[in-house]
């Protein structure tokens, strides 16, 4: 979470213990979020939830535990909430979607905007998303899908973060981007007015009693009937 972000839920005590933010110079957080200067963008955005949903498709360097070379994203344009999923080829991204649709049951995605890549034209993707609102995006200019690629810049960055910060490897990406995905649903955004994705989509307040730093030693707890008086428990 940003300095920024931290401050603001500060402010708001919902922090418990938190009075005062002062981040020190962090080496990972520049080195993986220098970029070129950023087009120009609109102001608009969606009235109501599921008005509009972006979504992108990134590509991974390296291999993740679980296999996956790639994420999906989708990004509610209203309350800006956000899914990921890694999934092992393009091949996977239309089963995530239609998982995706069934779990919003009760409320109707409006309009898809997407690149115009083979995974979202297929004849089976087409079929399925009869009687959503279509938009694509012109070749080479991802700009103009900037809510998906902006996001998903995020999204890598803070992966690339907490992976070095952890000093931990790169096949646990996915992991990475599981904790990043939700932590940015917890953070205010400029966006939305500083508040929370979690909190325009659900309409409640976000609490953050179960948010831990990533790479945190964890203990197990051995079965009883697996070990004996005189064996460590975990």
């Amino acid at each position: 979470m940003s300095e920024q972000g931290m401050k603001i839920l500060a402010e708001k005590k919902l922090l418990p213990g938190l009075t005062k933010v002062s981040l020190s110079f962090c080496e990972h957080c520049v080195t993986s979020k220098q970029h070129r200067l950023k087009f120009s963008t609109s102001n608009s955005r969606s009235k109501v939830i599921l008005e509009l949903v972006h979504s992108d498709v990134w590509q991974a360097l390296v291999i993740s535990l679980e296999g996956a070379k790639y994420f999906v994203s989708f990004i509610d344009d209203y309350s800006r909430r956000f899914w990921v999923y890694p999934i092992k080829s393009k091949a996977y991204v239309f089963s995530v979607f239609k998982a995706r649709v069934a779990l919003e049951s009760e409320k109707k995605i409006k309009c898809l905007r997407t690149y115009n890549g083979g995974e979202y034209t297929g004849d089976v993707f087409n079929q399925f998303v009869e009687g959503i609102k279509r938009q694509f995006t012109t070749s080479y200019t991802p700009q103009q899908n900037r809510v998906a690629e902006r996001m998903n810049k995020t999204l890598s960055e803070r992966t690339r973060e907490m992976l070095g910060a952890a000093s931990l490897e790169k096949k646990l990406w996915a992991e990475a981007v599981n904790t990043a995905c939700y932590v940015i649903n917890r953070s205010p955004s400029t966006a939305i007015e500083l508040k929370t994705p979690m909190e325009m989509w659900t309409g409640k307040p976000v609490y953050y009693s179960d948010l831990h730093i990533f790479g945190s030693p964890v203990y197990v707890m051995y079965n009883n009937q697996e070990t004996t008086k005189l064996y460590p428990k975990s």
